[in-house]
């Protein structure tokens, strides 16, 4: 718990440096570093521990330009941009964000820069992921504002919202989810917005209004969207209307974007626990782990991803868990001695874990044995 809330009420000498997750596309994986840059890394490259980049086989390494000081939630001297989000793909382009307020597009193939929003200066520190629909990027920044960003030119979108920029009352750390042309996103200000994707008008009436800030990403499953909230509950909403259907409380906050097979949500809160919660319901699922719970050492922060019937979920005290999605027995464990924020993601038979020391690593799902190790900072 200490190294979220401390960070987030004030200075500190230990600075967050980033939490980007890992995408794959046609054999390259793109992610964040914690130095501010963004790679593109070939696993075949990696397993044999060849030096980086190897430009041909696809691996490159852009560097976000600017310094700030320390990362985020930091009062430090100055350190390289930190990177948050994790990329989005489309078209053969990778979009990220920064924490100094920069939206770059780059060639996926040879990572030049094709754009950045805004061409001068910046907007607020982005630490949610862009999203990319039908040629628009949409990102959300801690200067309370969602941008709509031309996927081809970096110019704001004309006809949405005010000038390409809708404006909520705070800090907006939640990525977008677009679904079937409606976009939902939390903000701060303890709302959840359901946007028209094309011009940016409210679909409900209202906002939904918890009773926190809102920092994760929503989802939607049988015409309900879900989203948990800063003040320790996961929220059932019905996507249509907006209408609050039930809430589910925690003991601590809903940061962590959850897993599901359908039926069953895995939500990991900052209280440690991973809860198997009934998706039309709202109840604990009896019959996994301790009463629908499993516990960990450390706040989960992570996103979990599951494969099957194994569901692979990582914690702040710096292990990795497999388990059984229906029963809740534990697979197995593996001890990476760093914490873990960055959100998991499959590849094949093995699962990505971006650690805080820099380092990411891919484990196979069948025993959490590490397949190959690559140090960012190098």
């Amino acid at each position: 718990m200490i190294l979220l809330v401390v960070p987030l009420i004030g200075c500190t000498s230990v600075p967050l440096r980033g939490w980007s997750g890992s995408v794959e596309a046609e054999g390259i994986i793109y992610m964040g570093s914690m130095q501010g840059e963004v790679l593109a890394i070939s696993p075949e490259s990696r397993i044999v521990n060849h030096s980086f980049p190897q430009e041909t086989v696809g691996e490159w390494r852009f560097v976000a330009g600017g310094a700030q000081g320390g990362g985020l939630f930091s009062c430090a001297a100055p350190v390289l941009v930190s990177i948050y989000g994790t990329p989005a793909l489309s078209e053969g382009f990778v979009y990220i964000g920064t924490s100094l307020g920069k939206v770059y597009c780059l060639n996926a193939t040879s990572g030049n820069e094709r754009w950045a929003y805004p061409e001068e200066g910046s907007i607020g520190s982005i630490v949610g992921s862009p999203v990319v629909w039908n040629g628009i990027v949409y990102v959300g920044s801690s200067d309370g504002n969602l941008y709509a960003i031309d996927a081809e030119t970096g110019q704001l979108k004309a006809g949405f919202a005010d000038g390409g920029v809708f404006q909520t009352g705070d800090k907006i750390w939640s990525t977008p989810l677009v679904y079937d042309g409606i976009i939902y996103f939390g903000s701060f200000d303890h709302s959840l917005y359901a946007i028209d994707a094309e011009t940016g008008d409210p679909v409900w009436g209202e906002p939904f209004e918890t009773e926190g800030a809102i920092g994760s990403t929503p989802f939607i499953l049988n015409g309900t969207v879900y989203i948990g909230s800063f003040d320790n509950s996961l929220y059932a909403i019905d996507a249509e209307t907006g209408e609050g259907l039930w809430s589910f409380p925690g003991e601590n906050w809903f940061w962590a974007d959850p897993a599901t097979d359908g039926e069953t949500i895995y939500l990991g809160c900052l209280d440690g626990n991973l809860y198997a919660i009934d998706a039309e319901t709202g109840q604990l699922r009896a019959g996994f782990a301790d009463d629908g719970v499993f516990q960990t050492g450390g706040p989960i922060r992570s996103t979990p991803v599951l494969d099957g019937e194994v569901l692979v979920v990582a914690s702040q005290d710096g292990k990795v868990y497999a388990i059984d999605k229906d029963s809740g027995e534990r697979i197995w464990t593996r001890n990476l001695d760093s914490p873990i924020m960055a959100p998991l993601s499959l590849s094949g038979d093995t699962v990505h874990v971006h650690t805080h020391e820099h380092i990411i690593y891919a484990l196979a799902i069948s025993d959490g044995m590490i397949v190959w190790e690559f140090d960012t900072a190098e």
